[in-house]
């Protein structure tokens, strides 16, 4: 058998959050990220996020990670952390505000290229509003 060592993955995801003034909010969007040596990871990602309050943006992200768990596994958890820099677009007016975040997760690699992801994730918009963020999605590797 053919040994197997993965060098990234692509991933679609659900977000599920509420920001520092209480509203809540609800989108989605994908990424990728490619395993750069050993453990350490860069990547990118964009999400849409509509708010309880009628606002809605988009994220879009460039991320770098560190994953904990072992490369040549076909299935198993792997557990990561991750952190960037962005930008928030705000759908009305096309207001942009740069951004970070931060988080941690694990993807749990049920079958050899197909896994099912969980995170859990802080991010900045601007100097002052901060949202948190629980998602949950699938990746492919």
């Amino acid at each position: 058998m053919k040994p197997f060592r993965y060098r990234g993955n692509a991933y679609g995801i659900a977000n599920l959050g509420a920001c520092i003034h209480g509203y809540g909010f609800a989108g989605g969007g994908g990424g990728g990220e490619v395993l750069v040596f050993q453990g350490l990871s860069v990547g990118g990602e964009g999400t849409y996020n509509t708010f309880s309050d009628g606002w809605a943006m988009g994220f879009l992200n460039a991320q770098v990670g560190y994953h904990f768990g072992n490369r040549n596994k076909r299935v198993g958890m792997d557990p990561f952390i991750s952190g960037g820099a962005g930008l928030a677009i705000f759908e009305s007016g096309g207001r942009q505000e740069a951004g970070g975040n931060f988080g941690g997760g694990a993807t749990y690699w049920f079958k050899e290229r197909v896994g099912l992801r969980f995170e859990g994730r802080a991010m900045t918009v601007g100097r002052s509003d901060l949202v948190f963020v629980g998602r949950i999605g699938v990746s492919f590797r």
